[in-house]
């Protein structure tokens, strides 16, 4: 996709996930290896009464599967990662769908760059909203 394009405002779907419980095990193991997020049994005891995606791992999905693919070639730098709220946990076998929407877009004095502030949502199988994000990257203009 072209960022020459882009303008303050558009949205992008994501697309759709139903992460597995052995998906959600295996992440944990490597990055966030808490009891409600890799054992069934000790997950169903604690506040959240069932097995949980670690707090990052729906994000990663989508920004690695679906966001670079379309903006990944024009990316200088990430800046800056702000506000990232989980307001709401993500169960596993739950369908999650993610968009993200153009906050800001700055341009620089160096013409060929540009500043992007993109806004993620990720809702869970009711609609409610279950994380959201805003990562602010540095791009190449083309």
């Amino acid at each position: 996709m072209q960022t020459s394009n882009l303008v303050k405002g558009q949205e992008f779907k994501l697309g759709t996930k139903q992460f597995s419980k052995k998906e959600v095990i295996d992440f944990a193991l490597l990055f966030d290896p808490l009891d409600f997020h890799i054992n069934e049994e000790k997950a169903k005891k604690s506040i959240f009464k069932g097995l949980v995606c670690s707090g990052s791992q729906a994000f990663n999905y989508f920004y690695a599967t679906h966001w670079i693919p379309l903006f990944g070639h024009s990316v200088v730098a990430g800046l800056s990662v702000n506000n990232w709220l989980f307001k709401l946990p993500i169960y596993a076998e739950d369908k999650i769908t993610c968009s993200c929407k153009i906050d800001e877009i700055s341009m620089l004095s160096d013409e060929n760059k540009m500043v992007i502030t993109w806004f993620f949502e990720i809702f869970n199988s009711k609609g409610e909203l279950a994380q959201s994000l805003e990562l602010k990257i540095l791009h190449r203009k083309n």
